[in-house]
């Protein structure tokens, strides 16, 4: 990316600036120096931070909004037609995508952290954030939603780890230069832009290589036969005794699992990790090995998990009524909404209520089978309407047709038409003992929390 990093006198106006990525890029140039602006269609609490650390910020899109600019950033979800853009193109006004200012931070740090797979991101970046800043690490941390232990998206305490999620959409991940790197997970995501699992794997073996030969590549051990080419290091996690990290002496608790932690067929202490799921173990796995490789003692590592709250819409508690529960999960592919039903449910007394919104037309159309084969575990699901996040609805598919589809896979699943009709028959159906799980990458959560403040 074409900033000059020594001399700061610049203004970078973001476009999309409310973004999760977008707002923490911003403010790591806020606090280096740098004059920001920014728009975005709405304000949120995102953006009234940054105004409040100085920078300045539009609502909506105008052309005007880029002038005085010295460089444009902008996310995928901007497209050339966007004023911003186009006036910045039509006055010579260099433009990058967030991916590309996001792997030009990443130079220059003795440690660079790239955490990637299609599901466990965010989770595994903020356990990962929990350790360093127990071990009181220099290091710069961006997480992909909001986490207690930081106090939001983004920790700065020094500069020597730089720690970010890399994202696969549209290959956004090549733009990195990381040293050491995780893969959690590869399954079929993002078929807007991919052609199908083949592309996707490629793309990852790609993402693998940008590793140095002195790197170090934390892997799922059923995917480290894929990458034994690499020069790097390669170190994998398990569920069993097949990878370098496993967990031994497994017992579930009420808030999670505690487990012997067993590194190479040695054991290196006991986890008490207040996470549900085994996906969550995973998760800590694969933290816990990067946090090993880099030379973090073990009893930050065990005192950081012990204390872990989670990272906000990953299975997050949103409050009770009546002893009624209500939860919030950020799951948008069949696999993760799975996992996280199936997690949850031995803890629910009554009956298990998924209020679900998909996210995207071509994610709901792409992987229509495998969504409708997902709810099992749920007693009954509230279809809210498809979230069309960056996409036009052209009919390609409605949530009527996944209602029908559920309905024919054996789960109870209602189409009502309209949230003020899902918030009433919650409402006037649930009773002590169930729970009430939002499940989606939208603005579902909505619905949990207007039930709490109506109840």
């Amino acid at each position: 990316m074409n900033i000059n990093w020594k001399n700061q006198n610049q203004t970078i106006h973001f476009i999309g600036i409310g973004g999760i990525s977008m707002s923490a890029l911003a403010e790591i140039l806020l606090r280096r120096g740098y004059r920001i602006t920014g728009s975005d269609r709405n304000a949120s609490p995102l953006t009234l931070h940054l105004e409040s650390l100085g920078a300045t910020i539009h609502q909506g899109h105008q052309k005007e909004w880029v002038h005085g600019a010295d460089q444009v950033v902008f996310t995928s979800a901007i497209h050339p037609d966007n004023p911003e853009r186009q006036e910045a193109a039509r006055l010579g006004i260099p433009e990058h995508k967030r991916a590309s200012l996001l792997g030009a931070l990443m130079e220059d740090h003795e440690i660079s952290i790239a955490i990637s797979g299609t599901h466990g991101k965010t989770t595994t970046t903020g356990i990962l954030a929990a350790i360093l800043l127990e071990a009181e690490t220099e290091s710069t941390i961006l997480v992909g939603g909001n986490a207690d232990v930081m106090g939001g998206n983004l920790s700065i305490t020094g500069d020597r780890i730089f720690v970010t999620e890399a994202c696969e959409y549209k290959e956004n991940f090549l733009e990195l230069q990381p040293t050491h790197t995780a893969i959690l997970n590869i399954e079929a995501d993002h078929l807007d832009y991919f052609r199908d699992l083949a592309h996707i794997e490629s793309a990852f073996l790609r993402f693998a290589k940008l590793l140095p030969t002195t790197g170090t590549l934390i892997i799922r051990h059923d995917l480290k036969e894929t990458f034994h080419f690499l020069k790097a290091e390669v170190l994998s996690f398990s569920l069993d005794e097949s990878g370098d990290y496993y967990p031994a002496n497994l017992m579930s608790t009420s808030m999670g699992w505690t487990f012997d932690l067993i590194k190479q067929g040695s054991k290196l202490g006991e986890i008490d990790l207040p996470l549900p799921g085994n996906y969550n173990i995973e998760n800590a796995l694969a933290a816990i090995a990067i946090a090993d490789s880099i030379g973090i003692a073990f009893h930050h590592i065990q005192k950081a998990l012990a204390a872990f709250t989670g990272v906000h819409r990953r299975m997050e508690k949103k409050g009770e009524q009546n002893e009624i529960m209500v939860y919030d999960d950020y799951a948008h592919h069949p696999t993760a909404i799975q996992a996280a039903l199936s997690a949850i449910k031995p803890r629910v007394q009554g009956r298990l209520f998924c209020v679900f919104q998909s996210h995207t037309f071509t994610r709901t159309h792409k992987l229509f089978r495998e969504f409708s084969e997902s709810f099992h575990d749920a007693d009954l699901v509230l279809m809210d309407d498809i979230y069309p996040a960056r996409e036009k609805d052209t009919g390609l598919v409605h949530a009527r047709d996944l209602t029908k589809a559920i309905v024919k896979n054996g789960t109870d699943c209602r189409y009502l038409g309209s949230r003020d009709r899902i918030l009433a028959y919650l409402k006037e159906n649930t009773q002590p003992g169930d729970w009430i799980v939002t499940v989606g990458a939208g603005d579902v959560d909505q619905i949990g929390e207007s039930y709490l403040s109506e109840q």
